[in-house]
């Protein structure tokens, strides 16, 4: 099974001596025991580890475990102690921990997502002048005038044109409709590629749209196939995305069907089967040749049975970068605040770079699921 990468925005840069490397080379495996010193560097992390929101929160939770355990292993200065909270998807709860992070835990920096957790706590993290790193947030405008507060996560706004032209340069599709989830994700998607597909002179037929706890969508679905569409852009999460995409191919195998970086999850499309064959989707550009990718790649493998997938991956990266910040300028928040607005950084994603705005700029690919 692999992916064939049909399209890239930007050229990826490699490089052979990656800073990183000595860590991975030297853990032969993860220790869950470490030690901390009260000068350490703390980061607070404010996740949803449980409820029936938590699979990205616990992939990210593993990709960061990944990179701080190696930087820790190897490095005695300017150790990182993770405190993690589960805020269960409950904004007020969020707030809560966030408080607690940053009054009673003194933490020098917080990595939250999801974007309900985010804008209940941006403001906090905000006026005490903690540096806040929100992803798995595709809400427009989230670092808006709030200078300690980050963004890393490629918005839909950046995946949806760039499929929209791919369709547009290489295939006959001039007509297509739409079957996303109704939050923040699925309708920014349904825009962006709207707007994108009919400025190059397609055209987009009322969609429909479901709750994340929608499983028959066969209703929706033969309501679309009567417009006679050339693809469905399929856009959700979980179970409900598995089974709109399985319903989709059952009810005409033909149609193409599009998607967004949700789509690419082992449980996805260990659940799609068949029906995963020649899905088209946007999603983050990995570098799985670098040497720190196959070493990364293995010791996950190892641990959790799986490979990285790009949740995991975006949580190593967050790591990476923070251990770096912390190694170079300790628990003083203002600089670390310096620090993230000047990123410019080689990770497995790619070249990472902060924009004037403070969102994280990279690298993003269109695939073709190929069984």
């Amino acid at each position: 099974m692999y992916n064939c990468i049909l399209y890239r925005i930007t050229m990826r840069i490699q490089l052979l001596l990656l800073s990183f490397l000595p860590f991975l080379i030297s853990s032969c495996s993860l220790s869950n025991q470490q030690t901390y010193q009260n000068n350490d560097c703390r980061v607070g992390v404010n996740l949803t580890l449980s409820g029936n929101a938590a699979s990205w929160g616990n992939e990210l939770k593993k990709g960061i475990d990944l990179a701080i355990h190696f930087y820790n292993d190897t490095c005695a200065k300017n150790r990182v102690q993770l405190i993690y909270e589960d805020n269960q998807f409950n904004a007020r709860q969020a707030v809560s921990i966030t408080k607690k992070l940053i009054e009673v835990n003194e933490v020098d920096i917080i990595i939250s997502g999801y974007t309900p957790i985010v804008k209940a706590t941006k403001d906090i993290t905000n006026k005490f002048e903690v540096p806040l790193i929100a992803t798995l947030t595709s809400a427009e405008g989230i670092t808006d005038d709030l200078p300690w507060v980050f963004r890393d996560f490629v918005l839909e706004s950046a995946y949806m044109p760039l499929i929209a032209d791919y369709l547009k340069e290489n295939t006959d599709f001039n007509t297509g409709t739409s079957l996303v989830i109704n939050d923040d994700f699925g309708l920014d998607s349904k825009k962006y590629f709207t707007q994108a597909f009919e400025e190059t002179g397609g055209k987009m037929l009322s969609g429909e749209l479901f709750d994340a706890s929608t499983l028959d969508h066969r209703t929706k679905v033969n309501k679309l196939l009567s417009q006679n569409p050339d693809f469905i852009l399929v856009v959700g999460r979980g179970s409900a995305l598995i089974n709109a995409c399985r319903q989709i191919s059952e009810l005409d195998p033909n149609i193409q069907i599009i998607s967004s970086v949700s789509i690419n999850d082992s449980n996805i499309w260990n659940g799609l089967g068949a029906a995963s064959e020649g899905v088209i989707y946007a999603e983050t550009d990995l570098n799985t040749d670098n040497p720190e990718f196959i070493i990364a790649n293995k010791l996950h493998n190892k641990k959790h049975n799986y490979q990285l997938n790009w949740v995991n991956i975006y949580g190593y990266s967050i790591g990476k970068y923070i251990c770096e910040i912390l190694y170079n300028n300790g628990n003083h928040k203002k600089s670390i605040q310096q620090a993230l607005q000047n990123l410019n950084t080689q990770s497995l994603r790619g070249q990472l770079i902060m924009s004037d705005n403070r969102e994280i700029i990279s690298p993003i690919s269109i695939t073709k699921k190929i069984n």
